[in-house]
C-alpha cells in the first residue's frame, strides 16, 4: 500500500482553496460583465459563458495533467542519467585531485576544503 504525503495533501488542499475563492471573485464580475453589456437575455449570457468558462478548464485541466505525466516521466528518466553523471564526475574529480596531488605533493581540493 502507498504511503500518503500528509505535506502534499495539506498544499494541494490549501491551492485548492484559493482557487475556489478566486474563482468566486471572478464569477462575480463576470455576472456583473453580462448585466452591464447584455441587460436583456441576462440568464442565456450567463449560461453562454458557463459554457465557455466550463471548456476552457477541461482543456487546462487536461493539458496539466498530460504535461505533468510527461514531466514525470522525464524526470525519472533523468535522474538515472544524472545517478551515471554523477558517478562519472566524481571519478574524475578524484583522478585530477590525485594527480594534482602527486604532482605538487599537495592536498587536492576535496580533503582540505580549501585551495
Amino acid at each position: 500500500m502507498d504511503s500518503i504525503d500528509v505535506g502534499g495533501v495539506v498544499k494541494t488542499s490549501i491551492v485548492t482553496g484559493f482557487t475556489i475563492a478566486v474563482a468566486l471573485m471572478w464569477k462575480d464580475i463576470f455576472s456583473s460583465t453580462i448585466k452591464i453589456f447584455f441587460p436583456e437575455d441576462v440568464l442565456f449570457y450567463q449560461f453562454l459563458g458557463v459554457i465557455i468558462a466550463t471548456v476552457f478548464a477541461i482543456i487546462a485541466i487536461y493539458v496539466v495533467l498530460k504535461t505533468e505525466y510527461e514531466a514525470e516521466t522525464i524526470i525519472k528518466g533523468w535522474r538515472h542519467i544524472n545517478k551515471a553523471k554523477r558517478k562519472k564526475i566524481i571519478k574524475e574529480i578524484k583522478q585530477a585531485e590525485k594527480k594534482a596531488k602527486d604532482k605538487n605533493g599537495k592536498a587536492g581540493l576535496g580533503e582540505t576544503g580549501k585551495k
